[in-house]
């Protein structure tokens, strides 16, 4: 019996570098400012530093002790005399890789593209890079941190690339690469050319959504998501409006560069939805206000929009945090310009 593996399984670079759209990792070591030089620019996130918040974490995950994470990297823009460091810390914040040189030949170094998408020359023996071998004691979730620094092994302020990447897992007795394993809950990108990547939200329900660019030219930005949008003030007609010369960061849902490893996070298999009975109001005669009723299935989000005739402004009623079964709201009886 022959056992293969499938080629190109790589994770990282491979699904964010399309063709000829090339899309790095762009990371921002300053805490105070942001990055923000010129202002006209605006604040970047301190994705995937040293000490960053969970939500701008760089993860992967290992389910079985079988498994290996082979590691591969390129960056650039440290500047003159300065290099680029990276460290691994479980869930817990322990190091559990210690602090090493982001490596610039040799293994772990990914030369191009082409490597990248390759993956492992361990697991593939030719046409990919030889990749940094970590084999975490424990299962669990795992992230990856860099910083920049000088000669001294002082941290310098400012921003870098991480031009290449990839975190492949491979079960070394199924033979096989588990893809699905590497997300952030809040990307930060650089495209240079455009970017024309693919990915996926997952969100606390188990609902997937996938993201497709199409040559975005989009510079410097955040990819995130969750269930409010701009803010989250519990006004969710406001909140889901988006922004004029205004940032927002909201980070919530993990994002995968591949569909997520269905055994660790399986794909929802009921969706929201009104169900029986069917949504009536109950009008109140004395007061005006209309009580209506509302039954779902699932905890989420139900909008109610009711148009009018007479030249009446249509509104939009929202439950915020609607349970399974039913769920009422009270509409006061005026129109979208408060008009009775």
């Amino acid at each position: 019996m022959v056992l293969s593996v499938s080629r190109s399984q790589a994770e990282g670079s491979k699904e964010l570098y399309v063709t000829t759209h090339n899309t790095s990792l762009y990371l921002c070591n300053d805490f105070v400012g942001k990055c923000n030089v010129p202002a006209a620019n605006g604040d970047r996130s301190q994705f995937a530093i040293y000490s960053c918040n969970e939500v701008d974490r760089l993860y992967f995950v290992k389910l079985h002790a079988s498994e290996v994470i082979y590691l591969g990297f390129s960056g650039s823009n440290a500047g003159n005399n300065n290099h680029i460091t990276f460290e691994i810390k479980n869930l817990a914040g322990t190091i559990v890789y210690s602090e090493s040189n982001l490596p610039t030949a040799g293994t772990g170094f990914i030369a191009n593209i082409g490597q990248a998408r390759v993956g492992p020359d361990q697991i593939y023996t030719t046409g990919g890079y030889t990749a940094i071998d970590f084999h975490p004691a424990d299962t669990g979730h795992y992230y990856i941190e860099f910083n920049k620094k000088n000669t001294a092994n002082t941290v310098v302020t400012g921003n870098f690339n991480i031009d290449l990447i990839d975190v492949t897992v491979y079960d070394t007795v199924a033979l096989q690469v588990k893809p699905g394993r590497l997300y952030s809950k809040s990307w930060q990108f650089q495209e240079n050319g455009g970017c024309s990547a693919k990915t996926y939200a997952y969100s606390n329900d188990s609902i997937i959504t996938s993201c497709a660019f199409n040559n975005l030219g989009g510079g410097v930005w955040v990819q995130y998501c969750n269930q409010y949008g701009c803010a989250n003030t519990g006004n969710f007609a406001a909140d889901r409006k988006s922004l004029y010369h205004l940032q927002a960061l909201l980070p919530e849902f993990r994002i995968f560069v591949n569909l997520p490893d269905a055994t660790l996070f399986p794909p929802a298999t009921v969706l929201g939805a009104i169900v029986a009975p069917m949504p009536w109001g109950d009008r109140n005669c004395l007061t005006g206000h209309v009580l209506f009723h509302v039954f779902v299935n699932k905890p989420g989000k139900v909008t109610i929009a009711l148009a009018f005739g007479g030249g009446y402004a249509g509104i939009t009623l929202t439950i915020t945090n609607a349970v399974v079964g039913e769920n009422t709201f009270d509409w006061n009886g005026l129109d979208g310009l408060g008009v009775v």
